[in-house]
């Protein structure tokens, strides 16, 4: 078992694949800025199970392909995006693939995760197969912004946390 902690103002750049989970079990708590110069594979082998907490102020930057669990051997890949956490994929397999098995991509009101061109069809159909949830069960938004060619997945805000928005605002909700 094995720990990688990025403290907050830290920066980790690997120039090309980062595995965890992938002889032992293994977590990543990322408080800082890590940027993975290609895929990021974690949850590889059976029985092991790899895990990202991104938190407040983390950031999690992948070029190549996400793969939770990749070639679907049993293996666990989690990744938790907590509130102030930011996830950016380059790539997410169109036909599921990314996140197999008992794997998850988790989501908590407050974090982001953002995928480069518009994937709103692909990451709703994550959502549908329960691969990509909100903390809690919490429900997920899924936009595309056209301008910054760049899809969006945020936890909806529940109504009482709007009303106080409104009201802290100085609007009338």
């Amino acid at each position: 078992t094995g720990t990688m902690t990025v403290q907050n103002g830290g920066l980790v750049n690997v120039g090309d694949i980062l595995y965890n989970g992938n002889k032992a079990n293994g977590t990543a708590n990322i408080s800082g800025t890590v940027n993975v110069g290609s895929h990021l594979w974690t949850g590889w082998t059976a029985g092991i199970t790899g895990t990202y907490n991104i938190n407040d102020g983390g950031v999690l930057n992948v070029s190549g392909m996400l793969g939770l669990n990749w070639q679907n051997n049993g293996g666990i890949g989690l990744i938790n995006v907590n509130d102030g956490g930011t996830l950016n994929l380059a790539q997410l397999h169109g036909a599921g693939s990314s996140i197999n098995g008992s794997s998850l991509l988790t989501i908590a009101d407050g974090g982001v995760m953002y995928k480069s061109q518009n994937f709103v069809g692909v990451i709703n159909q994550y959502i549908t197969d329960g691969k990509i949830v909100g903390e809690g069960g919490a429900p997920l938004s899924v936009t595309y912004d056209e301008g910054l060619d760049r899809t969006t997945v945020s936890v909806i805000p529940e109504p009482a946390t709007l009303g106080l928005l409104g009201v802290f605002g100085g609007a009338m909700v």
